[in-house]
């Protein structure tokens, strides 16, 4: 083989494994604000996850009795209660592949970041969220990306998945799209004492979320039309 081939094939293989490199450091990629969740102090994490067991009880109770209703929940308590409650009493909830659930809120959308890892893979992976009320109060959750690292996974690949996850924790959910990406609209289900919960606000605000609604009867659902509220 002549000098030149041997030179434009050693410039291809350090190319492939420049390329292959770049790959796998892209999928090491972990957020900041991952990192950061990560580092709470595990008692602080416990003090938050008790409140956030004591604010869903408080929701749970307004939902049942209560004609008009709000609640609020903060990053701390959510991270708090995915450190400690989910692991400890819900071990269930989420396939063994995935490690460390986190959240980071902020008024564009909430991400959503989790430790992905397998015999041959680790990686993070992390998706915006945004969160509104449809016109007939359903709750829509628009996902706006999902990476592995620093490197974009196929929506669809997500939709399945967040299907099977919907079934498995009997959820009913359609899906739409918005901007070329999918939304997941969530009906939620009429009470035991047949009444409907009506939710008739989102707010994302920086750190938090807050949530205000109405719990009325199956057939006095109705109302004008409701949109994401923030600040």
């Amino acid at each position: 083989m002549s000098s030149p081939w041997k030179l434009a094939l050693a410039g291809a293989l350090v190319a492939l494994v420049g390329v292959a490199l770049g790959f796998y450091l892209s999928l090491r990629y972990v957020p900041s604000f991952y990192r950061e969740a990560l580092r709470a102090d595990p008692q602080q994490q416990s003090a938050a996850s008790e409140q956030m067991v004591a604010h869903a009880m408080q929701l749970n109770n307004r939902l049942r009795y209560d004609p008009r209703w709000e609640a609020e929940f903060t990053q701390e308590q959510i991270n708090g209660w995915l450190a400690v409650d989910l692991p400890q009493n819900h071990p269930e909830l989420l396939p063994p592949e995935v490690k460390d659930p986190r959240v980071w809120i902020t008024p564009e959308g909430v991400y959503l970041a989790c430790r992905y890892q397998t015999k041959t893979l680790s990686t993070v992976v992390h998706i915006l969220v945004d969160a509104y009320v449809t016109e007939d109060h359903q709750l829509a959750l628009h996902l706006r990306h999902v990476k592995a690292g620093a490197v974009p996974l196929p929506m669809s690949d997500v939709v399945e998945t967040v299907g099977q996850q919907a079934s498995r924790w009997n959820i009913t959910l359609r899906w739409a799209e918005k901007d070329g990406t999918p939304v997941a609209l969530l009906q939620i289900p009429p009470l035991r004492n047949n009444r409907r919960v009506v939710i008739d606000s989102v707010r994302l605000e920086q750190g938090k979320i807050s949530l205000q609604g109405r719990t009325v009867g199956v057939q006095s659902a109705g109302g004008a039309p409701l949109r994401v509220h923030r600040q």
